[in-house]
């Protein structure tokens, strides 16, 4: 195989064609219609594998039907295990309809007679498009798989119950957190609306909630709820849902649910305990600090009647913390009260 000086070209070409003549009009034809190509010249099957093993890989691959000892179908078949993304046009002196229909049948991309090589580099670009967008689309289709698999592998570990609704509320994608709280596949689950595979009775709220999102178009959240599961149990849940709009208008919804009944046990447990709490320190000042008052008034009074006997100065100052501590008492007693 001879290769033509490596050089900046915008394509590599494979040209699988023994006849020296025929390969430079293909050359010059492609050359004279603008298109900057380095070559690759192969005349047997040796020459041809090697250069579709170099690197880098070609763009574009050009061969006649018939060579000697080799054959372009052959060509393709080689192609087509070790390239399959690369185009391939037969350029043949004669190919019959039957040969085309065959060609085109095994995989081919196109094929040009020798005798109207003019239509060759519009068959060359069309190739070229087709492979481009044909790469494009590929690659698009790898990108949304691995986003695909990302976001189902981040809702996979949320706690939470994600699961997302069509317009029409059936389940489109859900999370392992609901697949393990309904003890059920995904493949179940998808195509379903919440009602037909979560049959707790609470879920009927958490439907309507999403049904007034899809009609409205607004995100709801924070709502709290409460319902008695299969085994008798209470369970408490909050759920939330978040509209998805395509230009503007509402195809979907995302959903939330989390389980709280753990907090809200938490949190009746503290009320009880500040209640405790506060019947304790009701019944401290009543039967504590109250009665202690109480005495200290008692001999308070006995203490002003001594002095008023006697006629002391001092009568009237003991009188004065008599009445004060009246007020405590009665706030003692008002205080102890409201806490009990």
């Amino acid at each position: 195989m001879t290769n033509v000086a490596r050089r900046n070209a915008s394509l590599l070409f494979v040209l699988l064609e023994d006849d020296p003549d025929d390969a430079e009009l293909i050359r010059l034809e492609l050359a004279r219609n603008g298109l900057d190509i380095e070559w690759r010249n192969a005349i047997s099957e040796q020459d041809y594998t090697t250069a579709l093993e170099e690197t880098p890989k070609p763009d574009l691959v050009l061969a006649d039907y018939t060579l000697p000892g080799f054959d372009g179908l052959a060509a393709l078949r080689i192609l087509q295990e070790r390239a399959p993304d690369v185009p391939f046009i037969f350029v043949s002196g004669s190919l019959g309809e039957e040969r085309a229909i065959e060609a085109l049948k095994s995989g081919a991309t196109d094929y040009v007679l020798k005798d109207r090589l003019q239509r060759l580099p519009t068959v060359v670009a069309r190739a070229l498009t087709e492979a481009r967008e044909r790469r494009e689309r590929r690659e698009a289709e790898a990108a949304l798989e691995a986003q695909r698999l990302l976001l189902g592998t981040l809702i996979d570990s949320l706690p939470d119950i994600v699961y997302a609704t069509d317009r029409n509320g059936r389940i489109t994608v859900v999370n392992q957190a609901l697949l393990d709280t309904l003890g059920r596949r995904r493949k179940d689950v998808i195509g379903k609306r919440l009602t037909e595979v979560w049959l707790d009775e609470g879920v009927a709220d958490i439907d309507a909630h999403a049904r007034q999102t899809l009609r409205t178009g607004r995100t709801l959240s924070d709502q709290e709820r409460a319902w008695i599961a299969a085994d008798g149990s209470v369970r408490w849940f909050t759920f939330a849902h978040v509209p998805l709009r395509d230009h503007g208008t509402v195809v979907g919804l995302v959903g939330t649910v989390r389980e709280v009944t753990a907090r809200k046990a938490l949190e009746q447990e503290i009320l009880e305990i500040s209640n405790r709490e506060q019947r304790r320190l009701g019944s401290d000042l009543h039967d504590g600090l109250g009665q202690e008052l109480t005495g200290l008034s008692l001999l308070l009074k006995g203490l002003e009647v001594q002095l008023a006997r006697e006629n002391s100065p001092y009568c009237s100052q003991i009188t004065k913390i008599s009445d004060l501590l009246a007020h405590a008492i009665q706030s003692t007693r008002s205080l102890a009260r409201g806490l009990a």
